[in-house]
């Protein structure tokens, strides 16, 4: 499945500092710290990942979007805390040089390169998401 056609989108890592509000044993207390974000680009020397659709649940699901959960891949290089945040699992992708966008993405090695999901594992080549 192309990763257009799983809403795909080049994302960048983008934490900001922010003050909001937490219910502690029933009490309002502010709360400082970073807030972690991502923000869609449009090219991919400005993305540090690649958000989309999860392709199997997509199939299971017959193609409609409610109950499909988004999948996030952050490339090699990218600065995520260990933990908290966005997705900040150990993987990391390397985007193939010949790579120039969401259309023509794919991972490489060294290191591992295919994508293991919850719900199955697949390949990004050529802009596509490849299940297998």
């Amino acid at each position: 499945m192309k990763l257009r056609d799983l809403e795909g989108q080049l994302i960048r890592y983008a934490p900001y500092d922010d003050t909001w509000t937490e219910l502690h044993n029933g009490k309002e207390v502010r709360v400082s710290g970073i807030r972690h974000a991502h923000k869609h680009v449009d090219s991919l020397a400005e993305a540090t990942g690649v958000r989309f659709l999860c392709p199997v649940c997509l199939l299971n699901n017959s193609g409609q979007r409610p109950g499909v959960h988004s999948c996030i891949c952050w490339f090699v290089g990218v600065p995520l805390p260990e933990n908290g945040g966005p997705h900040p699992a150990p993987g990391r992708w390397h985007v193939d040089p010949c790579s120039t966008g969401l259309d023509d993405l794919t991972f490489c090695g060294p290191g591992a390169f295919s994508v293991a999901l919850p719900c199955g594992h697949g390949y990004i080549e050529n802009g596509e998401f490849n299940i297998r």
